[in-house]
């Protein structure tokens, strides 16, 4: 485990993957400033994790889709919420989402495998975190990471 800046893990984040962003004409809102400057994590799940949150969040939204990043701290956590406009998941599937291989019937005809957001999870959980989704078919889906601030950080 390194001291990290998430901050700076998300604006690297997003500028690895403008291609991505700037093709399907995505806006990447960020309001990420109250993040603490250090965490302790292992900066590649942490990167994995956020790549893979941020990407869905643009492969599952229409052209022009507007995609928020907000962070900020609350007492001993941090929370990153990732929101987006896109199709959503449907509601009887939401407790499955995150499951090995597990994919939304909503989103067959576009590519992925169903083990993104269970590597994410799982590299969270490892960091003593959770991930909860929120969502509504048609209208979107909120992704928050929470992680845990040890007392000496």
């Amino acid at each position: 485990m390194d001291d990290i800046s998430i901050r700076d893990l998300i604006y690297n984040i997003i500028e690895q993957n403008k291609e991505i962003y700037i093709k399907k004409n995505a806006q990447i809102q960020l309001d990420i400033d109250k993040l603490p400057d250090n965490y302790s994590a292992d900066q590649k799940m942490l990167d994995h994790c956020l790549t893979n949150i941020i990407g869905n969040a643009v492969k599952y939204s229409p052209e022009n889709a507007l995609i928020k990043i907000l962070g900020s701290r609350v007492g001993n956590k941090i929370l990153i919420k990732v929101i987006d406009n896109g199709i959503g998941i449907p509601k009887a599937e939401l407790n499955n989402i995150g499951e090995k291989f597990y994919r939304a019937k909503n989103t067959l005809k576009i590519s992925g495998t169903g083990i993104g957001l269970y590597l994410t999870k799982y590299f969270i959980k490892l960091h003593k975190g959770e991930v909860l989704i929120q969502s509504i078919e048609g209208k979107g889906t909120e992704v928050t990471v929470v992680l845990s601030i040890s007392n000496n950080e």
